[in-house]
């Protein structure tokens, strides 16, 4: 009767039910990202600037033969790849135009070096190329979606855009250029008939729309661009 414990002879390998849930494969490793690294840097700041880490592994495995397609992968293209030793900071680029372009070597790519280290700074005039590792930061939320609202007839934006469940952005209305107004009266389907020059104070951009104050001055539906700079809370 066989029985789990039981060994096999010499030169023979046993077939064995097995039952249950593997192990886990090991984590996959971080992806790597090389970045282009200010001038006179350090990898280890250069990394952590993005949220990630410098790879010294990648270091020490970096080869030559790999140095126009890691340049290529940070948007810079290697003019030469002089067998100049870097100390510690290679692989790194040329790039202060004062001191490469002197020696003809504006955008050469170094390779060789002592063992490149994380810490190390690249010379004056030079940019490391570093190999970064983990997972950066999420992006910034995208700013909410921007809706033109037309108030009330002498209302404020406050009030406008509170009684939709929204809030006056103060940035839009600093931004808001004349070249914009009609495209923006069409939206909330209202027709420019006219843009006159005339100063509205803190709440432009706004459009006539009382018959009686208006069509006296052949100002119907006329939309007011310019006055001081204005505010969400201007009536």
């Amino acid at each position: 009767t066989s029985t789990c414990a039981a060994m096999a002879p010499a030169d023979w390998q046993r077939l064995c039910p097995c039952f249950g849930t593997a192990p886990p494969s090991p984590p996959a490793p971080p992806p790597l990202t090389w970045i282009l690294a200010p001038t006179a840097s350090s990898c280890v700041d250069a990394c952590s600037t993005s949220g990630l880490a410098c790879d010294v592994r990648a270091l020490s495995a970096f080869a030559a033969v790999d140095m126009a397609s890691i340049a290529r992968s940070v948007g810079m293209q290697c003019t030469s790849l002089p067998p100049w030793s870097l100390d510690a900071s290679a692989p790194a680029i040329c790039t202060g135009y004062a001191a490469c372009s002197s020696s003809n070597a504006f955008h050469a790519c170094a390779t060789s070096g002592f063992t490149s280290t994380c810490a190390a700074m690249a010379p004056a005039d030079w940019q490391r190329l570093c190999p970064c590792f983990g997972t950066a930061p999420p992006s910034p939320p995208a700013p909410p979606p921007l809706t033109w609202i037309l108030a009330p007839t002498a209302s404020s934006c406050v009030d406008a855009c509170s009684t939709s469940g929204l809030a006056c952005d103060v940035r839009a209305l600093s931004a808001f250029a004349a070249v914009d107004m009609a495209s923006i009266a069409r939206s909330v389907g209202m027709q420019c008939t006219s843009l006159p020059p005339w100063s509205l104070d803190a709440s432009a951009p706004a459009i006539c729309t009382g018959y009686a104050a208006c069509s006296s001055s052949n100002a119907f539906h006329a939309c007011a661009t310019s006055g001081f700079t204005s505010t969400c809370a201007a009536m």
